[in-house]
């Protein structure tokens, strides 16, 4: 006879590290461009002035990302060999004639990108090791596979086509074996290499790299084409580390608000990074994006600049400090369901009961960049009406790595695209952004069978899909509902559907 079961609640996953702050970085941005300099409202100059200010401020720019791309190189290089970062800062500003803010903006970079590689590596080596095993077991099973099969021709008497298959068979697990060691013995590469702190970093990108050794499929018609766009890849940005202690947050680029041009204009102050050049080069820009909060950081807080060379133009990003918002308590809550292409979104009220439902799809078919877009435009619009409502977002902790590490040729080719391409990690990454801007409150929640749940339990009685179903789940989950379900026998229909009786376990946290 079925028995009653009761779905436990998982401890919800604290992903991100940013809810321990107070506080979190944002990067504006900012165009040198005709909206920029020939403007008449902008510098009130004839046009031909403002052309050849905007290709002085360029060529400077380009000056300076070559110089700072080169130190980068070689603190990173010193880094590497352990050494302490004043050994690093007086080497740099000697041998580059530098003022020391550009030196320590230099090693900032380097030892951001050595931190950051650092992370990725420890991530990957998690994976590999599921890899390793997922990789043991089928090792095993084709194994005892082969066995089985060896055991049961009479080798006495073999059939036509049995020495032919046991070569195959030997070939084949030699083949398995030989990957295995491979992957054990790459993993014990990357342990050394977190112990020594030792990595190796292609500045300029390694398919950029690999692509003189193909000139003709990148698209290069020669190898001093290539070298040109290498160099060019490698000296593409010139960045400023800021302090609070200095004037508007930076020694060497200042900007200041100009209300007369408009809300969004600023004035920028960009001073000479060489030590005995005094120099400095005034110019307007305009900032649309995080301009309230760049005006308040500009007072008394730290403001880094990233000046960026691309085709279009002359970008400049300031990086924003913004206050962490604070929540409140909700009122209801709104819980997501993530699925291949859309999202299930369902509401429930402050008793757990349902409101309404809807499908919002967004794109997984275009290029990265347009996916990320479109995913970050639909969770706005469904954290600024959970906002409008007083509600709270609930969501799944999702983590697809040890699934992925077992996918296999054999299963579905949908299916294992679907796995390979789910963008679980952009999704939280953006629930969790949006929550700190806004102040919504976001709760992580177990996805354990939210979808069995809401086939069984809510489908048919409210008349909504499994998805929408399951994201009520999700909803009921964040609001310390739980669910009782009676699993079905073998052979036999669906279980007897059971009244939501109120969980006696604690409610899962915020996360904000």
């Amino acid at each position: 006879m079925a028995t009653k079961m009761k779905i436990r609640e998982k401890v919800p996953y604290q992903r991100a590290a940013l809810f321990d702050e107070e506080s979190f970085t944002l990067t504006s941005s900012g165009r040198f461009g005709k909206e920029g300099c020939l403007d008449k409202k902008s510098l009130l100059k004839p046009k031909e002035e403002a052309v050849a200010q905007l290709a002085e401020l360029r060529a400077y720019i380009e000056t300076m990302a070559e110089h700072f791309s080169q130190m980068v190189h070689s603190a990173w290089v010193m880094i590497c060999h352990g050494m302490e970062d004043g050994e690093i800062k007086a080497s740099l500003v000697e041998k580059y004639s530098v003022k020391s803010r550009v030196a320590n903006a230099a090693i900032n970079q380097a030892r951001t990108r050595m931190n950051s590689l650092s992370a990725l590596k420890v991530t990957q080596m998690e994976e590999l090791e599921s890899k390793i095993s997922a990789y043991e077991e089928l090792l095993e099973d084709q194994k005892k596979e082969h066995k089985e099969w060896h055991q049961s021709v009479n080798w006495h008497k073999p059939q036509k086509g049995d020495c032919q298959k046991n070569r195959y068979w030997k070939r084949k697990l030699n083949n398995m074996k030989n990957r295995l060691h491979g992957m054990k013995q790459k993993l014990a590469n990357w342990k050394e290499k977190i112990e020594n702190s030792s990595f190796s970093c292609c500045f300029g990108s390694r398919k950029l790299f690999k692509a003189q050794y193909h000139l003709i499929e990148a698209g290069f018609a020669n190898h001093e084409e290539w070298k040109a766009a290498w160099r060019k890849a490698r000296k593409k940005s010139y960045y400023l580390f800021g302090s609070s202690d200095e004037t508007q947050g930076n020694q060497l680029c200042q900007l200041t608000p100009e209300s007369k041009l408009g809300s969004d204009w600023f004035s920028l102050l960009l001073r000479s990074g060489f030590k005995d050049d005094k120099t400095g080069r005034h110019i307007a820009v305009r900032i649309p994006y995080l301009k309230k909060e760049l005006k308040d950081n500009l007072e008394n807080r730290s403001v880094s600049y990233r000046f960026v060379l691309k085709d279009k133009g002359l970008y400049i990003q300031p990086m924003v400090t913004i206050q962490k918002k604070e929540t409140y308590e909700p009122q209801g809550m709104l819980g997501i369901d993530i699925n291949d292409g859309f999202f299930s979104v369902t509401e429930s009220d402050s008793q757990g009961k349902f409101v309404s439902s809807q499908d919002i799809t967004y794109s997984n078919s275009g290029s990265k960049a347009v996916n990320a877009t479109v995913m970050a435009q639909k969770l706005s619009e469904i954290f600024t009406r959970a906002e409008k409502l007083h509600y709270g977002v609930a969501i799944e902790t999702i983590n697809l790595t040890k699934k992925k590490t077992k996918i296999q040729k054999r299963w579905e080719r949908k299916y294992n695209r679907m796995i390979s391409n789910f963008p679980y990690l952009r999704y939280m990454d953006n629930c969790e952004a949006l929550s700190l801007k806004s102040g919504v409150p976001l709760y992580y929640v177990s996805p354990y069978w939210s979808s069995v749940l809401g086939d069984e339990k809510y489908s048919e009685k409210l008349g909504i899909s499994r998805h929408q179903a399951a994201a009520y789940v999700i909803a009921r989950r964040a609001q310390n509902y739980s669910e009782f379900y009676i699993p079905p026998k073998k052979g036999k229909s669906k279980a007897k559907k059971t009244e939501a009786k109120k969980s006696e376990t604690k409610a899962s946290k915020p996360c904000a």
